[in-house]
């Protein structure tokens, strides 16, 4: 009982993170730092920002996590052991998250020439892709990178995964002609509440857990059982959240056009006034 005690406190806490949660405190964390860095941003501008969070980065390339873990726990008795603490190096995935957020303001302020960048960047794109393609299938065949697997390290966000990301990116901006045809309404829906569904598509995930047992996967009827409800359960969250929101939009339209309309009218009033004299 006191373990479990402990595991739902320090969860709380954002510091015990299981397998298949260790991502949520993450992201959590993540809007906390988004939270200051778009003020901060307005003040100082974003290149500070952006290099210190690539100096993290680089940091957690040589261990920094491990170090910071050792450090951390002489001060925080915890006695979590590192590989309880999620797969997800917070410190290397802060830098694509922050770089995410400084290309979305941009976005939003009409200040991002992402069609030319895709446009100059596709050859090189091209044969990022089709490398990272063919090493991927070279490693599940047993292939040994040795000294180079910090490169190519998926927790750890290692170069070459960088590079494939913007690569792939770029190629999916300059292929957005063909991909439209793909944006289907239930589609939308899961994109547009992807956090919510993946909350939800958690449970699922337990439930499979737990039907799984001791076997290493599902099979027959129970495998199609739960593909079905698993896939029914994040379309009819991902339907309640999208109208959720849609009616606090629309209950903000109606509150921003109300304001619009007295302040009209107490201008018109005002300027109906005779003047004295």
């Amino acid at each position: 009982m006191a373990g479990a005690r402990q595991a739902v406190t320090e969860a709380a806490l954002l510091i015990y993170r299981p397998p298949l949660l260790d991502i949520l405190p993450m992201y959590i964390l993540f809007l906390l730092f988004t939270s200051i860095a778009i003020p901060l941003a307005r003040s100082i501008g974003w290149r500070p920002i952006l290099w210190t969070s690539f100096s993290f980065w680089v940091l957690a390339q040589f261990g920094f996590r491990s170090a910071e873990h050792t450090f951390m726990m002489r001060y925080i008795p915890t006695r979590i052991p590192l590989n309880e603490m999620g797969s997800f190096d917070l410190w290397a995935w802060q830098f694509l998250w922050f770089v995410g957020v400084w290309l979305g303001v941009r976005w939003a302020n009409e200040n991002l020439a992402v069609g030319a960048w895709a446009r100059r960047a596709v050859v090189p794109a091209v044969v990022i892709a089709v490398f990272c393609f063919v090493m991927r299938r070279k490693l599940a065949h047993g292939l040994e990178l040795g000294a180079f697997e910090f490169l190519f390290d998926k927790w750890h966000l290692g170069l070459i995964r960088m590079l494939d990301f913007a690569a792939v990116a770029a190629l999916l901006i300059l292929s957005q002609p063909i991909t439209k045809t793909a944006a289907i309404r239930p589609l939308v829906l899961l994109g547009q509440s992807s956090l919510q569904v993946f909350c939800v598509h958690l449970l699922f995930c337990f439930a499979g857990l737990t039907l799984m047992g001791n076997a290493s996967m599902l099979n027959g009827w129970r495998q199609f059982a739960l593909l079905s409800i698993t896939l029914t359960g994040m379309l009819v969250a991902a339907r309640i959240f999208s109208k959720s929101e849609a009616e606090n939009e629309g209950q903000g339209t109606t509150q921003t056009s109300s304001r619009s309309n007295s302040t009209s009218v107490r201008s018109l009033t005002v300027r109906s006034e005779p003047s004295g004299g």
